[in-house]
């Protein structure tokens, strides 16, 4: 009886690896349609009543890059800071001018914002 439960799970066995086996083939025609459609996609150009829609888009696309403003003025951490929340009520502890949060966890300086590991005996997080 051994043996012949030993050739069944051996069959199962082959059929869940040809089964992972057809499962990563499909992902890669999957991949593959998907990267082909969306290379059409991108080369296609507007015809007919499309103009219009394609303009509008641009306009809108325009006016959201310009109305964009950087959190980060690559220096320091001017902008930034603590929202403290206590039993009595909740007050922003401002990093105006500093290149360091006050409890040494975050950094900003030469356009990098950097955020360190905890350190023992510190606060877990903070709300920026």
């Amino acid at each position: 009886m051994t043996g012949k439960f030993a050739v069944r799970n051996s069959y199962i066995d082959k059929i869940k690896i040809g089964c992972r086996q057809m499962s990563c083939l499909l992902r890669i025609v999957i991949l593959f349609f998907l990267t082909v459609t969306t290379l059409t996609d991108l080369s296609a150009k507007p015809i007919g009543n499309n103009a219009p829609i394609m303009e509008r888009t641009m306009q809108f696309i325009a006016l959201q890059v310009s109305t964009f403003s950087n959190p980060f003025n690559g220096k320091d951490l001017t902008g930034w800071g603590y929202l403290i929340k206590k039993q009595d009520g909740a007050f922003f502890e401002s990093f105006d001018g500093k290149t360091e949060s006050s409890d040494h966890r975050y950094s900003g300086q030469d356009g990098i914002i950097t955020v360190h590991p905890f350190i023992e005996g510190g606060p877990r997080y903070g709300q920026l």
